[in-house]
């Protein structure tokens, strides 16, 4: 077993970037040395020399303990493990390889415990201006921002249901409350369509930052008490955003 230590100091709160990390969703964008992914599982491509070379695929699982965190990559034939413990102002990084070739996968380990940390710095860091964003209903009426919102989202729930008139409100928070989604994803887009209705909800670290809805031809940007006039059967679509400050960008 290979095993090494490394300490890497953070612009943003240690605790926001590990809880960041927990989320397997986050980290496997970000990841370095991949070639691949499917079901569930990653592929990562060690080279040293040009000629020797090291490949497995892994399961990735995520173990939260108090403050800490342990991502654990488990190969076919390697094992990987990751603890990060969060400081004041820095984030301490125990690593341990279990498997063939050590000499050539042991090199990149501290590198992508770097690249971890400070994508994961930078995300949460986009947050601040985040929660600073204005009202963004106006967007929600353009369909051009909300396909490039969708190009940035996975889609969570699609169901067809009866909402009763003065419910939508009540559903949604339940909706939410169910699939745990802002513990999983910073951003939530919500659209819903009726017969004579139409509504976009848009969540930014747990606040509403947008709602447009329209009601038979009129629109409404903004009023969340329109919402309690709306009824009947509906097509719900949830979507979670990963990086909502890359929609906020475009």
């Amino acid at each position: 077993m290979r095993s090494s230590r490394v300490t890497l100091f953070v612009k943003s709160n240690p605790d926001k970037i590990v809880d960041y990390l927990s989320n397997i969703e986050n980290i496997l964008p970000i990841l370095p040395y991949t070639t691949g992914r499917s079901r569930g599982k990653v592929k990562l491509e060690f080279r040293r020399l040009r000629v020797f070379r090291f490949v497995d695929e892994f399961e990735v699982r995520s173990i939260r303990q108090d403050r800490s965190l342990t991502l654990l990559f488990e190969g076919s034939r390697s094992r990987i493990r990751f603890f990060f413990q969060p400081n004041e102002s820095s984030i301490i990084v125990s690593i341990d390889y279990d498997g063939p070739r050590g000499w050539i996968v042991g090199k990149y380990l501290s590198e992508i415990a770097s690249v971890l940390v400070y994508e994961a710095d930078k995300a949460v860091h986009s947050t601040k201006s985040i929660e600073a964003v204005a009202d963004l209903s106006a967007n929600l009426a353009r369909i051009s921002w909300i396909s490039r919102l969708l190009m940035k989202s996975v889609m969570i729930k699609n169901e067809t249901r009866v909402v009763s008139k003065g419910g939508l409100l009540d559903y949604i928070e339940s909706l939410i409350m169910e699939e745990k989604v802002f513990s999983k994803y910073p951003g939530l887009y919500i659209s819903g369509d009726g017969v004579n209705s139409k509504m976009r909800l848009l969540f930014l670290n747990g606040e509403l930052k947008g709602v447009y809805v329209v009601l038979g031809d009129k629109e409404f940007f903004g009023d969340e008490n329109v919402l309690k006039e709306i009824g009947g059967l509906m097509r719900i679509r949830v979507y979670g955003i990963i990086r909502p400050e890359l929609v906020l960008r475009s």
